[in-house]
C-alpha cells in the first residue's frame, strides 16, 4: 500500500510540475503534451531504478542449492520490490493519462501489470520468495531498460525529429529495445531451467505446507506455465513496438531525402 501511495503522489506531482515547462506547455495538442510528459517521466524513473535492480540481481541471480526464504540483500530487497510495484502502477496510470493510446501500449501495460500481480501472488502463496523475486526483478528489466526508446520519442516531440542524426538514433533505439527484451527472456529462461533441474532450490520445500501449496494450484509447473505465456505475449507486443520504431526511423530518413531533393539547386527555378 505504501509504495502505491508514494507512486501515485509522485506521478501526480511530476505531471503537474512538468506541464508548466515551456517546451511542453507550448505544444499544440493535449495528446502530444501528455505523451511528452510520459516519455520524460519514464526516462527519469527507469534511469534511477535500473542501477538499483541491477545491484540486487547481482545477489539474486546465482542459483542457490539450499532453501532461502528471503533472498537478496536486505538493503536493496525493499527497493527492488518497490520499483517493481511502482513500474506496474505507472503503466496503469499511463493508460488513463495518455490521449488516444495505441492498442499495443494498452495490451503491453496490462500484461506487465498482470505479470507483477502474478509474481507477487506466487511469492505470497508459496515459500519460493527467492525465485519469485528473481523472476520479478528480471521481468522489470523489460521496462527499465527502455531509455533509448523514450529519449528518441522525447527528442522527436521536442522538435529534434528533423535533425540529420535523429533517424539513426531512432533506429538504434528500436534495435536496443528489441535486444533488451530478448536478453531478459533468455535470463528468465535460465532461472526457470535452474529451478527445474534442481540447481535452484528455493521452490523445493518439504514441510507440512508443501502439499497445501500444491492443492491451491500454485505449484512449480503452474508458475512456469504462466510465466512462459506472459513472456511470449509480452515479447509479441514488444517486437511490434520495436518494429514501429524502425519504421519511424525509415520514414524520417526518407522524408529528409525528399526534402534535400526539393531544395537542391537543380530543382530551383530561375525567374
Amino acid at each position: 500500500e505504501i509504495p502505491a501511495q508514494i507512486t501515485i503522489i509522485g506521478v501526480f506531482l511530476f505531471c503537474l510540475l512538468v506541464s508548466f515547462w515551456k517546451p511542453i506547455a507550448s505544444m499544440s495538442t493535449l495528446r502530444k503534451k501528455r505523451n511528452t510528459i510520459v516519455y520524460l517521466g519514464e526516462l527519469v524513473f527507469s534511469t534511477v531504478a535500473l542501477p538499483i535492480v541491477l545491484v540486487d540481481l547481482v545477489t539474486l541471480f546465482p542459483a542457490t542449492t539450499v532453501y532461502v526464504l528471503d533472498g537478496g540483500d536486505l538493503n536493496t530487497y525493499p527497493l527492488t520490490r518497490f520499483i517493481i510495484t511502482a513500474q506496474s502502477l505507472i503503466y496503469l496510470l499511463e493508460i488513463f493519462y495518455r490521449v488516444d493510446v495505441r492498442w499495443e501500449v494498452v495490451v503491453h501495460h496490462l500484461l506487465a501489470a498482470f505479470s507483477v500481480i502474478f509474481v507477487f501472488y506466487a511469492a505470497n502463496n508459496t515459500y519460493a520468495v527467492y525465485l519469485c523475486l528473481k523472476v520479478g526483478a528480471l521481468m522489470s528489466l523489460m521496462a527499465i531498460t527502455e531509455q533509448p526508446l523514450y529519449l528518441a520519442l522525447l527528442l522527436r516531440n521536442l522538435g529534434y525529429g528533423g535533425r540529420p542524426w535523429w533517424p539513426g538514433f531512432c533506429r538504434f533505439a528500436g534495435w536496443a529495445f528489441i535486444m533488451c527484451k530478448l536478453i531478459v527472456i533468455v535470463l528468465v529462461a535460465i532461472v526457470l531451467a535452474e529451478s527445474g533441474n534442481g540447481s535452484e532450490a528455493s521452490w523445493e520445500i518439504y514441510n507440512s505446507c508443501s502439499e497445501w501449496n500444491e492443492e491451491q494450484g500454485m505449484n512449480y509447473a503452474t508458475f512456469v506455465a504462466v510465466v512462459c505465456v506472459l513472456l511470449v505475449l509480452l515479447l509479441y507486443v514488444q517486437l511490434h513496438v520495436g518494429t514501429v520504431m524502425l519504421k519511424l526511423a525509415s520514414k524520417a530518413k526518407n522524408r529528409m531525402k525528399d526534402d534535400k531533393v526539393i531544395v537542391s539547386p537543380a530543382n530551383l527555378s530561375v525567374s
